[in-house]
């Protein structure tokens, strides 16, 4: 008869409860019922986040068109460039 260490099988214990749990897991998940499960909750208005409302009461100012030459670094304002004209759309 071979001896088997101990921690080769407490591994192997280890190993079948974790399946067994994961088995479990999935069974249930399978089991679940998703009829009748939706949100109640609605999309806000567009007029909700209106400029005029977003921005702070004392008149903050819109960013301006530059704002990335700002900071001083040219290679922010290069890497704007490139992602615009790689999606214009943005």
């Amino acid at each position: 008869m071979i001896a088997v260490p101990a921690n080769a099988r407490a591994g192997k214990c280890r190993a079948a409860v974790t399946l067994a749990a994961t088995a479990c897991a999935l069974t249930l998940a399978g089991c679940a019922n998703y009829i009748g499960i939706k949100s109640d909750k609605q999309i806000a208005p567009a007029s909700q986040f209106a400029a005029s409302q977003s921005l702070p009461a004392e008149g903050g100012p819109w960013p301006s068109l530059d704002w990335a030459g700002q900071f001083g670094d040219p290679q922010l304002p290069a890497l704007i460039g490139e992602a615009l004209d790689g999606s214009p759309t943005i």
